[in-house]
């Protein structure tokens, strides 16, 4: 079919390439909001932080636990994710998605077509993921490994 619709063909191949530019989009944008979320849950417990660090927490472990923290949201999301994702495929699979009216090419779409679930997709794009989210953790945890006592408590007080 690749020679028969060349232009169908052409279409997938932009369709792949695109995917990658809109998940790249995709991906730092909720990196973004998760670096908005860590920073504002570290600015309301500066003043706990700041006490950990002045009973003697290292620098390390309050990296580790910003980190930690990261992953726990990230693997909340995945869990989510793949749950509603399951559920709207499910029922996608049953019913089709309706193209009835459009034309591609000058192929008129008038079958339904159904999704299908591979295990690509819940393998690949949660890993990446957890990896971005680990990725926008480091600068929140920075901040937390950087903290000095006096001035966390005095501020967050």
């Amino acid at each position: 079919w690749p020679i028969i619709f060349s232009q169908l063909d052409g279409i997938l191949k932009m369709t792949e390439g695109m995917t990658v530019y809109v998940g790249i989009l995709l991906f730092a944008v909720v990196a973004l909001a998760i670096i908005n979320t860590l920073l504002m849950s570290f600015y309301e417990r500066i003043f706990e932080m700041g006490v950990l660090r002045a009973i003697g927490t290292r620098p390390r472990t309050m990296f580790g636990l910003i980190i930690v923290e990261t992953g726990g949201l990230a693997i909340i999301g995945w869990l989510f994710g793949v749950t509603l994702g399951t559920i709207l495929m499910l029922i996608l699979m049953k019913t089709g998605v309706s193209f009835e009216g459009y034309e591609m090419s000058g192929i008129a779409l008038r079958e339904p077509i159904y999704p299908a679930m591979r295990l690509y997709q819940y393998i690949v794009p949660p890993l990446w993921a957890l990896f971005f989210t680990v990725l926008a953790g480091i600068y929140p945890a920075i901040k937390a490994a950087r903290l000095v006592p006096s001035k966390a408590m005095r501020e967050g007080g």
